[in-house]
C-alpha cells in the first residue's frame, strides 16, 4: 500500500491542518488494484499536535485508474 498526497499538499492554520490524500494497494484475496480517497484532520494545540483524525472512503475502494 501507499499513499498519494493530492497536489494541494497539506494546507493548514494556527490550530489544525488537513492532508488530502489518496490510497493504492493491491486486494489481498483478487489481487485488484484498488484506490481510495481520504483526509488527515491534524489539530494543534500549544504548538503541538494533540489528535489526528483519519477519515476515508475505505468502504468503497474503487478500482485503480491507469
Amino acid at each position: 500500500m501507499r499513499f498519494v498526497e493530492r497536489d494541494e499538499g497539506i494546507l493548514g492554520g494556527e490550530r489544525h491542518a488537513v492532508a488530502e490524500w489518496t490510497a493504492l494497494a493491491t486486494h489481498p484475496d483478487t489481487g485488484e488494484r484498488i484506490e481510495w480517497d481520504g483526509i488527515d484532520l491534524i489539530l494543534v494545540r500549544d504548538g503541538r499536535i494533540y489528535r489526528n483524525a483519519v477519515y476515508s472512503s475505505a468502504h468503497r475502494a474503487r478500482p485503480q485508474a491507469t
